[in-house]
């Protein structure tokens, strides 16, 4: 019996937040340049469970981490990080059965 190989979908995530803006006057303000220890798509582990981050507020002393439906914000004491987001991110692609109630298209 041979086994199916897993599809995954890639998308690419960017490490940085800048961008190059010119205020009204014509002149280029200052740019945060920080990068806190967290940074959005890191996994990271609470209370024993897996979480994705999706953000930073307060000066990087505070994240915000999503999964399972969840959304909550944790001191960055609390967590620990698992694996950095990188630039591409792989997830497995959801294919439908035939128990789902699709069909395949023509083919009978």
């Amino acid at each position: 019996m041979q086994v199916r190989s897993t599809v995954f979908n890639a998308t690419q995530r960017r490490r940085n937040n800048r961008s190059l803006q010119i205020n009204r006057k014509g002149f280029m303000p200052s740019i945060r340049r920080k990068r806190y220890a967290f940074q959005p798509g890191d996994i990271v582990v609470y209370d024993h469970e897996r979480f994705s981050v999706v953000g930073m507020h307060n000066y990087g002393k505070s994240i915000v981490i999503k999964g399972g439906g969840k959304k909550m914000d944790i001191n960055t004491k609390k967590v620990k990080l698992v694996k950095y987001g990188k630039g591409l991110q792989f997830a497995p692609q959801f294919l439908p059965t035939l128990s789902d109630g699709v069909s395949l298209g023509g083919v009978r």
